[in-house]
């Protein structure tokens, strides 16, 4: 995992050359965690063959359209962790997360639960973070555990999802700015 976070702050210098970032102005938080939400919710309909709007989207990488979701997720919880928890990407930081006896990951992702069931433990981990947010608490924690669980998931389905990260990340460098859209 420290592999994972050794990307984050490269991820956030890339988004704002991107405009991701506008110099002198703030992202929103909350926003930012409602759009890993999102590239959930598309591994989901990825999963079930339903898609926004009806279009099929177009994979950019190797992996099938559930592990290249699940790779923007981790590329939007590692672009938020590279700009806002700085800390946390130190290592004995995030060794420390690890530790913690208070927090009990789920292993039994490991023993064949359905896939929607595996899903919905990331998108828990990411409606943590915005809660943490909202109590104006740290949502780091939170959304390391909603990374962890993206490297599970495409580990049960036999994806190295650190290599289709990288893969999903020199796609996007081809991209225009923002790739094309209003955030």
């Amino acid at each position: 995992m420290l592999a994972y976070l050794s990307l984050a702050v490269g991820i956030y210098n890339g988004n704002k050359q991107k405009g991701f970032w506008a110099e002198g102005a703030d992202r929103n938080q909350a926003e930012m965690i409602a759009l890993m939400h999102t590239e959930v919710t598309e591994a989901f309909e990825a999963h079930i063959g339903v898609y926004y709007q009806g279009v099929v989207p177009t994979t950019r990488t190797n992996a099938p359209m559930i592990i290249e979701e699940l790779a923007d997720t981790a590329i939007r919880i590692l672009d938020y962790l590279g700009g806002f928890s700085h800390a946390a990407l130190q290592p004995e930081n995030y060794c420390e997360l690890w530790e913690r006896d208070d927090i009990v990951l789920p292993s039994m992702l490991e023993m064949g639960e359905t896939m929607a069931y595996k899903l919905m433990y990331i998108n828990m981990y990411l409606s943590h973070a915005v809660e943490d947010l909202r109590k104006d608490i740290d949502p780091t924690d939170n959304l390391v555990f909603a990374l962890h669980m993206c490297n599970v998931v495409a580990g049960t389905e036999c994806f190295n999802l650190l290599e289709v990260v990288n893969e999903k990340l020199a796609y996007n460098a081809t991209r225009a700015p923002m790739h094309g859209k209003v955030f």
